[in-house]
């Protein structure tokens, strides 16, 4: 009898079996993360074609804008103050704008959604690179597979043949 390992290691089950989120609200904050972040990508490109094409700028101030409505209507226990885990947070927002902006610039030049979104979806990537080498998350053979098929989806997503 050949014994099948387990999707997650006995570590990481702890690990998620210690959070205090119930699965059902995980899986519905996932949702919102998996679609909200494909219908934007998607509105993103189409901002910058067609007859109501917006400028760059006017684009980033109406995201700052709906960022200002999404935290109203999500965060509910904002502390303002100063630290460096502030600063960080305010490093992320200015990456966040710097990514949106070269997508905007990319989407702009006539890149197609189809290949641009795949293309720029291998952030994950430097996520777990980054990931391996700050926070010393081990690199096994399961995330190197991940990153080989993700930039293999991207190959067979964008190839024109």
């Amino acid at each position: 009898m050949i014994r099948q390992r387990p999707l997650l290691s006995r570590s990481e089950r702890r690990h998620w079996q210690n959070r205090e989120m119930p699965l059902m609200k995980a899986a519905l904050w996932f949702s919102i993360c998996v679609f909200g972040w494909g219908t934007a990508v998607f509105l993103m490109s189409a901002l910058t074609k067609g007859s109501g094409r917006l400028s760059l700028g006017t684009i980033l101030v109406c995201n700052l804008l709906g960022y200002a409505i999404a935290i109203a209507a999500l965060a509910r226990d904002v502390r303002l103050g100063w630290s460096w885990s502030h600063l960080l947070a305010v490093v992320i927002a200015v990456l966040y704008v710097a990514a949106n902006y070269s997508y905007y610039q990319l989407s702009q030049a006539g890149g197609q959604v189809t290949v641009l979104a795949p293309l720029t979806g291998l952030y994950v990537v430097v996520t777990v690179l980054l990931g391996v080498a700050l926070l010393h998350e081990p690199m096994t053979l399961r995330k190197g597979v991940g990153i080989a098929l993700a930039a293999g989806a991207v190959i067979l997503l964008t190839w024109k043949g």
